[in-house]
């Protein structure tokens, strides 16, 4: 038994688990938006989606953890924000061999497209390329040649895989169409989860600068990218007001009962970064629980 405990330990710390709210968050979101506006919802096929996307972030946690060792950007982390800088850190510790890490990618990969397809077959072959785009943003955000974490284009995968295209995917298979309303419903959920990596990214710029990892942190300096941070952040509940009009609902201002968390993680950053004061652990935790929460209350409000 505690030979089994630690294999499973490991299992979720390889994957890291305590990211996926990542994925449930836009899954729930999307899901409660068909049952708000059209009152579908099929509970076989919510499971199926959110166990797609559950193996499709898992395998892009590991393929990132692997590409990012080849290029030595976590090797080059000396002194991670742990848990949520520097990768899973399996590797760097001896734990897990990197071709076992590169193989459970792309199983995890291939299993979460399997099920994919499986909701293609139910719900409509448009879900198809909402698949194909999301597994080629879980792939290339570190694998050559295309790198898009590396090319300043990681923040833009991020938002559209973890917040409009999961968002957007969860609504159609519920409702077997679109609406241009979920669109702009998903831009806080999209846009709190680029600030997510936004501000992981801080602490990971010198290692990253060093890898040739050049993300849009690295590329901006760390004030003006703490700035964009808040900017990010911001916009995030702004975009609120917008969705209760395109509801035609004040549900959606639910969402701000999360922005005194939000405005303490723009604090926390603002500290750190122009007066060396306190660390970024508090910000980069404050910053997925407010993109959590905002995801649970979202969806509560639509549902209710």
């Amino acid at each position: 038994m505690p030979s089994l405990l630690k294999a499973t330990m490991l299992v979720l710390r390889m994957v890291r688990a305590p990211f996926f709210t990542a994925t449930i968050a836009p899954i729930l979101v999307g899901t409660s938006l068909s049952w708000k506006i059209n009152r579908l919802f099929d509970l076989s096929v919510f499971l199926c989606a959110l166990f797609s996307m559950l193996l499709l972030h898992a395998a892009a946690n590991m393929l990132n953890d692997y590409f990012d060792h080849l290029s030595g950007a976590d090797w080059f982390q000396t002194n991670p924000v742990k848990p949520f800088t520097g990768g899973s850190r399996v590797i760097q510790e001896g734990l897990v061999k990197p071709r076992t890490m590169l193989l459970s990618g792309v199983t995890s990969l291939i299993l979460g497209s399997l099920l994919g397809l499986w909701l293609v077959k139910v719900t409509g072959v448009t879900l198809l390329l909402i698949g194909i785009v999301g597994v080629f943003l879980a792939y290339f955000y570190t694998a050559p040649p295309i790198m898009l974490a590396h090319r300043g284009f990681g923040e833009l995968a991020v938002g559209l895989a973890f917040g409009i295209l999961p968002t957007i995917g969860a609504y159609y298979v519920q409702s077997k169409g679109f609406d241009w309303r979920v669109l702009i419903a998903s831009l806080p959920i999209a846009l709190l989860i680029v600030a997510v990596l936004w501000v992981n990214e801080i602490p990971d710029a010198p290692s990253d600068e060093r890898a040739g990892k050049r993300n849009l942190v690295v590329r901006l300096g760390k004030k003006a990218s703490a700035i964009c941070y808040c900017l990010i952040v911001t916009c995030a509940f702004i975009s609120l007001p917008f969705i209760a009009l395109a509801l035609h609902s004040l549900s959606p201002l639910l969402g701000l009962v999360t922005f005194p968390t939000a405005l303490l993680a723009m604090a926390n950053v603002v500290r750190h970064v122009f007066f060396r004061y306190d660390t970024m652990k508090a910000a980069c935790a404050m910053t997925v629980l407010t993109h959590f929460a905002m995801g649970i209350l979202l969806s509560i409000s639509y549902a209710l």
